[in-house]
């Protein structure tokens, strides 16, 4: 039986579609293994490819094969250079929209360019099945069977593998960030009746969603209280969190402390502090 493909971009865009999708909305992880090695290591440079080598007989097999890895190598890191000069910077939805777009736009251009050839000489995939299993031995068979069992074997220890890592971790981010969005230059003096803010950070790495509460303390007392923030998993929440000083003196402690659904209500998950000389009123 004989397999031709006259024209492979059309699949590779659809899958590429659907591996941002997934990328985007799916939390199943050996999905995303799976479309994602292929999204960024073949096909870029297997469309980059087709459009500078267009014929059939331009490249063999397994050249057309090593350019396409090779060239994806070579474009992903270029691309995310030029995202860091760009307002989008470095970011998961920035990088796989740009690829996608990079793979839509080398596809559509190379398909374009195929279309222009005599038909004798545009680049064709076929795949040809000339294996009978009636007229396979006994010997053979069992070495087919052995194989494609091996195959699936694999297959299924290395989804295994990718959705139950071991020594994973789950834990939260908690971070505190002072002017300019840095972990710098935080307040460090104010007026009793003043108010000043810093910005508060939160990332969900627990693997399932959590609902956060968050108490900021100055001295013995709580100021405010911030619930529910619920966040799924890879969730971030950044928000500035404002504070007015109840009390005047040196060395005043400004304690952030967060709460997890589940925890003990008594010790908080985790806690940030931050040091302040209040002035009382002249």
């Amino acid at each position: 039986m004989k397999v031709t493909i006259r024209n492979e971009m059309l699949p590779v865009v659809i899958l590429s579609i659907i591996t941002v999708i997934v990328c985007f909305f799916s939390n199943f992880k050996t999905a995303k293994v799976i479309l994602g090695f292929p999204f960024i290591l073949l096909f870029p440079g297997y469309t980059l490819t087709a459009l500078l080598f267009p014929k059939a007989g331009d490249l063999r097999s397994l050249e057309r094969l090593v350019f396409s890895f090779g060239l994806s190598i070579t474009v992903v890191p270029m691309l995310c250079m030029a995202l860091n000069y760009t307002p989008w910077g470095i970011r998961l939805y920035s990088v796989v929209l740009t690829v996608l777009l990079f793979i839509s736009v080398m596809a559509g251009l190379a398909w374009k360019r195929r279309i222009g050839l005599p038909k004798d000489e545009r680049l064709q995939l076929c795949f040809e099945i000339t294996i009978s299993w009636s007229k396979l031995t006994k010997g053979q068979k069992i070495l087919y069977v052995s194989l494609l069992g091996a195959v699936f074997l694999l297959m299924g220890t290395f989804c295994y593998v990718v959705s139950n890592p071991k020594g994973s971790e789950n834990f939260t981010e908690f971070y505190i960030l002072g002017q300019g969005g840095m972990a710098a230059d935080y307040p460090k003096e104010m007026d009793l009746g003043e108010e000043d803010e810093v910005t508060v950070g939160i990332v969900n790495h627990e693997n399932k969603k959590i609902n956060y509460r968050m108490e900021v303390r100055m001295g013995d007392e709580v100021i405010q209280i911030i619930s529910p923030i619920t966040l799924k998993h890879g969730e971030k929440w950044e928000q500035p969190v404002i504070f007015r000083p109840n009390a005047s003196g040196e060395n005043v402690k400004v304690e952030f402390a967060l709460f997890k659904e589940g925890q003990g209500e008594k010790e908080p998950y985790r806690k940030l502090h931050l040091w302040m000389d209040v002035k009382g009123y002249d």
